[in-house]
């Protein structure tokens, strides 16, 4: 059966809502969202609070996901350090979030940590993925370094299939760690920094991290030979980011399969969508190198094989010499990004889609 994957955002491109998967979060609210988190505070002086477009985590709260995610998940956070310089910042997958103590404050789980330096300064193997199980030790699986400076954000990318793991940091394409591990403790996710001064901690500042956005949306891995992946697509916040909507999705099996990648922009005007972006320009990327790239889907040299595609699939149609844009091509098993930019520089409104062709 094939599976849906995602996501990554930013500016000039947004999404309905009626076409995002899971849930974002820019924390522009007055208020935490109490349908997409549950907040705790272990210390008295623990707190989440939102100020400037950021909630920020101050001295070990946490923010646990309502909902229970038993699939592969796709998750994108964009965060910097603004306490202290010996603070981390942890994101765990597979854990249920319970069974914490005031001197236990971790959950259980797959744990994605951030750090600045350690408490003796180093900088060395500063980005872990280890396996939580409070209170016993926590195995670190895979580790890096990856410089991280005061004040400064940054986004990272996690994929989680359940078995294989992956993380990114700036750059959402190309992983900067990779690990295999199928423990888990649960299937929520949660966010949480170190704990801070007179709290069994060495931090001699505030504890503080800050978020500026959250998202996850389901990471599935196309295998059936027969199957057809469903639309793909998330928000993107207009007025953030830099412009380009990034896809990320996955190959499976030992074969190379068929797929057609389609950005529509002005074709969503026909279901009423008024901001629709009257171009979207679309590559194909695996890691760095760009595959393919298409910029009006006319213009493509197999247009007729890629209108045939879609009436074959049953898909929406596009109107000859429009500024939506379709790549048909042949992919090996591998990991692949399909990014979606704004023709036009402006803000609006564009849908990417990814199928299995048969």
């Amino acid at each position: 059966m094939s599976r849906i994957i995602s996501l990554v955002l930013f500016l000039g491109l947004s999404l309905p809502s009626a076409f995002a998967q899971y849930f974002t979060d820019t924390f522009s609210a007055s208020t935490i969202n109490g349908n997409n988190w549950q907040v705790s505070n272990p210390f008295l002086d623990s707190l989440v609070f939102l100020t400037g477009n950021a909630a920020t985590i101050n001295n070990h709260a946490r923010l646990l996901t309502v909902s229970s995610y038993s699939g592969g998940v796709d998750i994108t956070v964009k965060f910097r350090f603004s306490g202290s310089r010996y603070d981390s910042f942890q994101i765990l997958t597979r854990t249920d979030g319970v069974g914490t103590t005031a001197t236990n404050q971790g959950f259980s789980g797959l744990a994605f940590t951030f750090r600045m330096q350690n408490d003796t300064g180093s900088t060395a193997n500063n980005i872990a993925i280890q396996e939580t199980t409070t209170p016993n030790a926590s195995p670190i699986i895979s580790q890096g370094t990856f410089s991280i400076s005061y004040n400064q954000d940054y986004t990272v990318r996690i994929t989680d299939d359940g078995t294989n793991v992956a993380l990114y940091i700036n750059n959402l394409t190309t992983p900067f760690l990779t690990a295999k591990d199928t423990f888990s403790a649960g299937s929520k996710i949660a966010l949480y920094n170190r704990e801070g001064v007179g709290n069994f901690s060495l931090i001699s500042a505030g504890s503080q991290v800050a978020l500026s956005y959250f998202g996850v949306a389901p990471y599935l891995t196309l295998s059936s030979p027969n199957s057809k992946l469903i639309a793909i697509s998330t928000r993107a916040t207009a007025g953030t980011g830099d412009g380009t909507l990034i896809v990320g999705f996955a190959v499976g099996g030992t074969g190379p399969k068929n797929v057609i990648i389609r950005a529509a922009g002005p074709a969503l005007l026909a279901f009423g969508v008024s901001t629709a972006l009257p171009k979207v320009s679309l590559s194909l990327y695996q890691g760095n190198t760009v595959l393919a790239s298409n910029s009006g889907w006319s213009n493509a040299t197999n247009t007729q094989l890629i209108s045939s595609t879609a009436q074959n699939l049953a898909l929406f149609s596009y109107t000859s010499g429009s500024g939506d844009s379709a790549i048909l091509t042949t992919l090996q098993p591998g990991t692949y990004s399909a990014n979606a930019t704004s023709g036009t520089g402006q803000p609006g409104i564009a849908l990417v889609e990814i199928y299995e062709v048969p």
